[in-house]
């Protein structure tokens, strides 16, 4: 038997019982028009030519245990993990070194990646908040956009000297709703 590919494939899809997916498709042209040909679905998402009339389904195991507890971070947002570059403080700009920000230096624009969620030694994990809610600030102005400052740190007044970087806006008086802006580099 021989299959030819058509040009714009469309497949028909039908669900049977067991959650195998049989598929009736036009790109595939069959020769021999006698035997009709199904196509089943497998996990990589690949085709699999089925030359039987007739099919026979399994049931579906039982619920295997639980995997592996996945990479602590912050409730909410996202958050990655890094190896600290250098002892790091909580709520504090870093960059992808996992080094502190610092509006300051106009060379260093564009290098902050988030927020750190706690502190952490060097060479051990930090949590950094790229986007999303992080808590344990103090006296921030609400509604009002926090930028980044020297060495890390915030402030609510937009720098004048280095770059300026919005990093996110108060929610409350302690939680800073965390988004990264482009840096605007200052004359």
């Amino acid at each position: 038997m021989e299959l030819v590919e058509t040009p714009s494939p469309q497949i028909e899809q039908v669900d049977l019982p067991g959650d195998i997916v049989v598929v009736d498709s036009p790109a595939l042209e069959v020769l021999d028009a006698a035997r009709p040909e199904l196509a089943v679905l497998d996990e990589s998402g690949g085709l699999i030519l089925i030359d039987t009339p007739s099919l026979e389904f399994a049931e579906l195991g039982v619920q295997g245990p639980p995997g592996i507890q996945g990479i602590p971070g912050p409730s909410g947002g996202v958050a990655l993990q890094l190896t600290a570059g250098v002892a790091l403080g909580g709520n504090r700009l870093i960059t992808g070194a996992a080094q502190y920000a610092d509006s300051s230096d106009a060379a260093t624009a564009g290098r902050a990646i988030g927020i750190t969620a706690g502190a952490a030694s060097a060479g051990a994990l930090v949590d950094v908040v790229v986007a999303g809610e992080l808590d344990g600030f103090g006296g921030l102005t609400i509604n009002s956009p926090v930028y980044a400052s020297v060495n890390g740190t915030f402030t609510q007044t937009e720098p004048v000297t280095g770059y300026s970087q919005q990093v996110g806006i108060a929610v409350s008086a302690s939680k800073l709703m965390v988004r990264l802006f482009p840096p605007i580099i200052l004359g």
